[in-house]
């Protein structure tokens, strides 16, 4: 991420970067994504990442008797 370093050890993002912290921090708060998730999304543009689905006990059971 590009940032500039002032003197006082500060350090400066431009707007996509700030962009993109705030993405990360919405991706893994809110969307509980895993940080090797967040990688492969940002990689991959957010295109190829597609969520698994939590399967619950419930619906395995009831699956399995045909329900």
């Amino acid at each position: 991420m590009p940032f500039t370093k002032k003197k006082n050890g500060y350090r400066i993002f431009k707007k996509e970067g700030l962009e993109r912290f705030q993405l990360i921090k919405h991706l893994n708060r809110d969307q509980e994504y895993t940080l090797k998730e967040i990688a492969l999304y940002l990689d991959t543009g957010g295109e190829a990442f597609k969520p698994v689905p939590e399967i619950s006990p419930d619906s395995i059971l009831a699956d399995e008797r045909g329900e």
